[in-house]
């Protein structure tokens, strides 16, 4: 049986969308919605700005993430999660404290570098291949929220050793974490400061927006 899981790949784009446009007071919309396709995630009203949206995660990371993004009945709730973990191949990491579900190892302890630049690499490809569609400004936002700073510094002073060379690179790269929105674009980054008063909201309105995609 499958789980209402509220944080899908619509959710993040949206959350996505959102911040970019508080943030650097840009108009992006779905591609989905003006196309009927993707590739790239979000674009401009005026279709100068093609934004890929992706989250900082290795395979096994993203199979223990979605342990926790579904929603359970609260009837048997305990033994249901087992049978996804089971499904998900992680049950042998997931224990329980007082009925409180958790990991014992995720992918918080794997290399966190290793997963930044796997990611980014893995869209770099994605961004040269002849279905993918340019536009002027190509640029692509990260979710990194539980990534540490200084993990995400190390990554983008030592950048050319990480990411391999392409014809086509990112315009603009965003990675978002906790502590702020880093903005890389020539090789040098920034990092901007959001309005952290507004994140509940972006979480509220990206659910609903999920919602409505799937119940379409």
């Amino acid at each position: 049986m499958k789980y209402d899981m509220p944080f899908t790949k619509e959710y993040f784009e949206e959350y996505a969308r959102l911040l970019l446009n508080d943030t650097f007071n840009l108009n992006l919309i779905h591609r989905q919605e003006r196309y009927n396709e993707d590739r790239p995630d979000l674009i401009s009203l005026d279709e100068k700005i093609g934004v890929e949206v992706t989250n900082a995660l290795n395979e096994l990371g993203g199979r223990q993430n979605k342990l926790f993004q579904q929603i359970y009945p609260i009837e048997n709730r305990k033994a249901i999660i087992i049978k996804e973990a089971d499904r998900l191949g992680i049950k042998e990491n997931l224990h329980f404290s007082e009925d409180v579900a958790y990991l014992s190892e995720d992918y918080i302890s794997a290399d966190k570098i290793k997963i930044l630049a796997d990611r980014i690499n893995t869209k770099l490809d994605k961004l040269n291949s002849t279905e993918f569609h340019k536009y002027k400004f190509n640029a692509l936002f990260v979710n990194a929220f539980d990534y540490f700073q200084d993990d995400i510094t190390k990554f983008l002073e030592n950048y050319q050793n990480y990411i391999n060379n392409y014809p086509i690179n990112y315009d603009y790269i965003f990675i978002f974490n906790c502590d702020g929105l880093f903005f890389v674009n020539n090789n040098e980054y920034t990092i901007k400061m959001y309005d952290e008063t507004k994140l509940s909201s972006y979480k509220d309105k990206s659910l609903q927006y999920a919602k409505l995609i799937l119940n379409k």
